[in-house]
């Protein structure tokens, strides 16, 4: 009964192995641009544009990460998102004539860690070496090797 118990484990995490893999590959068919050593850990949400989104390598994604792509998303080289982090590139905009969707981009520079549930907000630079703490909402630039 082990035996089997131990064998079925395994199996089950080269499934989930497999499935990381092939959500990637089908995103790099449909535009996305992934470089190598890129992982998705559990179910990670991406909706949009796909030809927008830009991934360097040794970069890994979380469970129940979003990524709107209304815009360009460029995520650098050795950069963890945690769990429920969500990136948006569009907002809605009050005028004196109403309401307007704007669309911006969102860059993520290298070695950048973003914690547990932040919410990073279009038209916002991350920048090299940052730190944005669980449940930030990141709604201005980031400067260098910042913890926030």
């Amino acid at each position: 009964m082990e035996i089997m118990s131990n064998l079925l484990a395994k199996l089950y995490r080269v499934a989930i192995r497999m499935r990381r893999k092939i959500n990637i590959f089908l995103l790099r068919i449909v535009g996305a641009k992934i470089e190598k050593n890129c992982n998705f850990y559990g179910s990670v949400k991406i909706d949009g544009y796909y030809h927008y989104l830009q991934i360097g390598e040794n970069t890994s994604l979380n469970e129940g990460v979003v990524i709107n792509l209304r815009d360009k998303v460029t995520i650098g080289k050795n950069v963890h998102i945690s769990a429920g982090v969500k990136i948006f590139t569009s907002n809605l905009s009050k005028t004196s004539t109403g309401k307007k969707h704007i669309n911006n981009s969102v860059v993520i520079e290298d070695d950048v860690w973003i914690a547990s549930n932040s919410v990073i907000s279009c038209g916002t630079v991350i920048k090299k070496g940052s730190i944005i703490g669980a449940n930030s909402l990141v709604i201005n630039d980031i400067p260098e090797n910042s913890f926030c």
